[in-house]
């Protein structure tokens, strides 16, 4: 027994003699239950039964804070059970309680222990709702180590969603909150989530700084298992670098460690980065040996991510020694895995998206309420001010009656003195009119506060609408890219066996047919030359097929935002001839006939060509949808055709895409550039194809996309940009 261990042990028997000397039922014997339940803090049954004893005494003597107190600890105890559903509702009794003290320290404890139920639970926006309540009763506290707990478990929330931007911003909270605690283990937990965080943002020198900061910490604390945990996140990002040199050493230290403390996740991880590096250092044989360590351990414990990586090393490093049966079962593997995993990671970005609208709508309401109780106020205060205005009115009203009484009593004395407060009424009922006319442009001026906050209104709700355009935007993007890279691995398999046919054919030549008979040797030359040929064109094609998919990836990725000098004419004739040849891929009997006109000496122009060419390749698959729709209709004489032009005007650029397609019909033409509208049948069509194309040439080129169209004759999509965008 180590001694920490000793120390602990010495502790528990020093407080059970305490409790055993202290039979009395009051409040001491229930804070020496508490005392005793924070170090079995690793033995659960002990401590859920010190629990309980704490929770029955603190009730029997009506001890509220005890009471509070023991329901947050048998709470706690239950999360650590991972008995979720006891948890939640022996930590709501625990939040009830401690709202009733007004305990603030208590009562954000209790909401972040409900937080981290639900965020292991899986409910992420409940989860969420809590920690910033816990958070902000923290904050009034001044409780530092329990802000930069409660700031680490919001960005663990969000790393889970996929928003590592702010989970890296609670991080690094949490990060300036734990040095000013002192804690170190803190600090060295702090240090290595800010590292996690700017490893999945791709900023990796940042990640390598952090963690190299976490590692200082861990070996001042000469703690094995977090020097071993560091040193492997260190040990991938550098493999991802190409950095063998710095990974191998790191690697295998992390794994020998990771053995010896049977940690299951770890042994996978680091054999998983070996594997890696193996591979991409040409040496297949020991690449497969931990691959199937990391494959066979992510399996037993049930580790999804690591169970992807290693089928997916194993994949390559089975066709790179052509073993292709084994490369295939693994690929397949690997490709189901990364399908549960993208559904995973897919329904997050849902949640949070939701989350943050609802946030949005939440914070506009907060606004508008503020801004509706402050005018309600002015509205009463001046109120008030009328109010005054007019019992000073009556007041002097009363005066003159008064005065007047006393005037027709003594009227030759009071004469000078009926003069002069005739005028002073006088004078009041100017400044009443005055003051009438003040409230008038009051009231004007309140009538515009509430158009300005209208328009105020309006403004949020265009702003949240172009919040879900862009999130939209970025997931179209990213399902491009996804089907691409799907397209490339069975791609790369065509291309290489192939290569490896045409490699035996040549040896066959050489070889076997040499031993036939003359008579069979001409016609086996003949087989075989046909063979090679065909290969060779199967090698040609599926170079083809990968210059096709490098397009798609690079059109798929997120726009850079930067402008550059563009050839329209080369960009239009390009994307026309990949969506026809698209089509053709998918109804090898379609046929259009295709009219290009491109103005000659065409200057180029300074657009996004990434953004430029996901328009026209839009408009062009629906022009070919619309023919093709109408060549269904087996119209005699009719025949399929796309007209394509570029040319400059007034000083603006204009391309021009027409078919002799189906039209379209005249009370929806204005519905066409709204998301989610489409006339194609379910599960043709987003309807995001002309929202996201007018976005583009509107909002980032400053241009216009107009349409123009006759039912069952034409349509004809213009793309205007001006010279020089």
């Amino acid at each position: 027994m180590s001694c920490l261990g000793q120390n602990k042990q010495q502790a528990i028997d020093s407080l059970q003699a305490l409790l055993k000397n202290h039979p009395q039922a009051d409040t001491s014997r229930v804070k020496l239950l508490f005392d005793l339940g924070n170090l079995y803090r690793a033995q659960p049954k002990q401590r859920r039964a010190v629990a309980e004893d704490a929770l029955t005494l603190a009730r029997k003597l009506r001890y509220r804070e005890g009471e509070a107190k023991a329901l947050f600890i048998l709470a706690d105890t239950y999360r650590e059970e991972s008995n979720f559903k006891q948890a939640l509702s022996i930590g709501q009794q625990a939040a009830r309680a401690a709202n009733a003290l007004n305990d603030l320290n208590l009562r954000a404890s209790v909401y972040e222990l409900i937080g981290d139920v639900h965020y292991f639970q899986g409910n992420y926006v409940q989860g969420m709702e809590y920690l910033l309540e816990a958070l902000k009763h923290a904050e009034k506290s001044k409780d530092e180590k329990l802000i930069a707990n409660i700031l680490s478990d919001v960005g663990l929330v969000y790393h889970s969603l996929g928003d590592y931007n702010q989970a890296l911003f609670y991080h690094l909270r949490a990060l300036k909150s734990k040095e000013r605690s002192g804690s170190k283990s803190g600090l060295f937990k702090g240090f290595n989530n800010a590292a996690e965080a700017y490893r999945l943002l791709g900023e990796d020198a940042k990640a390598i700084d952090m963690y190299t900061k976490a590692l200082a910490v861990a070996r001042e604390l000469n703690n094995s298992f977090f020097i071993s945990f560091v040193e492997s996140n260190l040990a991938n990002l550098y493999e991802k670098q190409g950095k063998y040199e710095l990974v191998f050493p790191l690697a295998f230290r992390a794994l020998a460690v990771s053995k010896e403390m049977d940690d299951q996740e770890g042994v996978a991880f680091c054999s998983d980065i070996l594997a890696r590096a193996y591979l991409h250092t040409n040496h297949p044989d020991s690449a497969r040996w931990y691959g199937l360590r990391a494959f066979n351990v992510a399996q037993q414990t049930g580790l999804k991510e690591y169970s992807r990586d290693a089928s997916q090393v194993l994949a390559e490093s089975y066709a790179r020694s052509s073993d292709f049966a084994r490369a295939y079962q693994y690929q397949q593997i690997y490709m189901g895995y990364k399908d549960s995993l993208l559904n995973e990671n897919t329904a997050k970005k849902v949640i949070l998206q939701q989350y943050n609208y609802d946030l949005a709508k939440k914070e506009s309401r907060i606004a508008l309420l503020v801004k509706d109780k402050n005018l309600q106020a002015e509205e009463a205060r001046r109120q008030r001010q009328l109010l005054y205005a007019i019992i000073t009115g009556l007041v002097l009203v009363v005066g003159l009656a008064i005065l007047l009484w006393r005037n027709n009593r003594i009227k030759q004395r009071a004469n000078a003195l009926l003069k002069r407060q005739k005028q002073e009424i006088d004078d009041q009922a100017r400044r009443l009119l005055v003051l009438n006319e003040e409230l008038s442009e009051q009231k004007e001026e309140v009538e515009t506060q509430r158009d300005e906050l209208e328009d105020t209104l309006i403004r949020l709700k265009a702003t949240q609408a172009q919040l879900i355009q862009a999130e939209k935007m970025a997931s179209l993007g990213e399902l491009t890219a996804g089907i691409a890279h799907e397209i490339q691995n069975p791609l790369n398999f065509v291309n290489n066996f192939s290569e490896l046919s045409v490699q035996l054919i040549d040896e066959l030549k050489e070889g076997p047919i040499l031993a036939l008979p003359e008579s069979e040797k001409a016609y086996a030359d003949e087989i075989l030359h046909d063979l090679s040929q065909n290969l060779q064109r199967i090698n040609h094609h599926g170079g083809r097929a990968g210059a096709i998919v490098k397009g798609m990836l690079q059109h798929s990725r997120t726009s850079t935002g930067q402008k550059e000098l563009t050839d329209i004419n080369a960009l239009a004739n390009e994307y026309l001839h990949l969506s026809y040849h698209g089509l053709k891929a998918q109804n090898d009997q379609f046929n259009a006939d295709l009219r290009v006109h491109l103005e000659p000496n065409l200057k180029k122009v300074e657009v996004i060509p990434q953004d430029i060419g996901r328009v026209l390749l839009n408009l062009y698959n629906n022009a070919f949808y619309a023919v093709l729709d109408k060549q269904k209709l087996k119209i005699a004489g009719y025949h399929p055709r796309i007209d394509v032009c570029t040319h400059t005007e007034n000083g603006k650029l204009e391309i021009r895409v027409k078919d002799n397609g189906t039209g379209i019909p005249k009370e929806i033409i204005n519905k066409i550039y709204q998301p989610f509208f489409t006339t194609k049948p379910t599960g043709e069509g987003t309807g995001l194809g002309l929202s996201l194309s007018y976005d583009i040439v509107t909002k980032v080129h400053g241009g216009e996309l107009l349409v123009e169209s006759e039912p069952g004759e034409y349509t004809e999509m213009t793309v205007r940009l001006p010279l020089g965008a």
